[in-house]
């Protein structure tokens, strides 16, 4: 499974037509740096960043970070891509698009799991610090901060395509479908916190970035990436630090289920592979460590409370 095809080719010409919208940008360089599921990043200048929708779908996740974005930056610890400019499509380019601080560092899917470690703590206090209150007209994800329910069965089907070895995913999300249903006010969620959307300088966690998922809904979507970072160790920390109550970290088992078995079916060289595979590792030993019931008794009562699209 590779990323879906893209509808507009950019080019370097593209782009300076663009940066026409921007005087102040304009006689910056370009480059192309990157390209994501849904956007392709350019490099301007030394300290700057162009987010680029590469297909239909990735226009609306533009419109959202660029609404939604400057109030929540302003929030988190971890520094994340804030709009600085948003642009305009033109008669060669059909989609809005911005310009953005660029982060430095390197996915967190480079690191192997225990190093990951390390960061439990930061991101879980980032996490936390995101899961507020949204107000009435915050975007709603269908894929992200739902009722599980209503993704089980694309999730099945991803079971059954895995085939037996994926028996503990099956297992979790079942668990998570008969723990009670999230009954709080909506939180603002990142949506994908996953290790390639998370950057690091080293080994210290460094940025949070791409929120095209962002909407509001059960922080078990997001807590859920627990298990695609974590090792057993590293997760307890940051469960624990993050607070979590047994029934938001059943449901968050649940969601990481659910984010493995789209991860699983992609190619094994690609970096969320990885990550699928260190789920379903966790998934597993915790099914076993635990027995059939997965609440945890000993967790705190206080809890809170695109990689896949469907």
């Amino acid at each position: 499974m590779s990323s879906p095809p893209a509808d507009v080719q950019i080019t370097a010409e593209i782009v300076r037509g663009l940066l026409a919208q921007a005087p102040r940008y304009a006689g910056l360089p370009a480059r192309f740096a990157a390209e994501g599921w849904d956007n392709e990043i350019w490099r301007l200048g030394a300290d700057l960043a162009l987010r680029l929708p590469r297909r239909r779908e990735g226009a609306g996740l533009i419109e959202k970070e660029n609404r939604w974005l400057p109030l929540l930056a302003s929030r988190i610890s971890l520094p994340v891509p804030q709009p600085l400019f948003a642009g305009r499509p033109d008669d060669r380019y059909p989609y809005p698009w911005a310009v953005t601080r660029w982060l430095p560092g390197s996915p967190a899917s480079g690191l192997p799991p225990v190093e990951r470690d390390g960061y439990a703590d930061r991101l879980a206090k980032a996490l936390r610090e995101l899961h507020r209150a949204a107000p009435a007209d915050a975007p709603v994800n269908p894929v992200r901060g739902g009722p599980l329910a209503e993704r089980a069965p694309y999730a099945r089907e991803r079971f059954a395509r895995l085939g037996t070895p994926a028996a503990p995913l099956g297992q979790a999300l079942d668990d998570a479908l008969e723990a009670p249903a999230y009954r709080g006010a909506p939180r603002w969620l990142h949506g994908d916190p996953h290790p390639f959307n998370t950057l690091v300088d080293g080994t210290r966690l460094s940025a949070l970035i791409d929120f095209g998922d962002l909407g509001a809904g059960d922080p078990a979507c997001d807590v859920g990436v627990g298990w695609l970072h974590f090792t057993p160790s590293g997760l307890r920390h940051f469960l624990d630090s993050y607070g979590a109550g047994p029934q938001l970290r059943r449901r968050a088992r649940g969601c990481a289920a659910v984010y493995a078995s789209f991860m699983l079916l992609l190619e094994a060289e690609h970096p969320l592979h990885g990550c699928g595979e260190r789920a379903l590792t966790t998934l597993r030993s915790d099914r076993a460590r635990r027995g059939p019931h997965t609440g945890d008794a000993r967790s705190s009562q206080n809890g809170y409370p695109r990689s896949e699209r469907r």
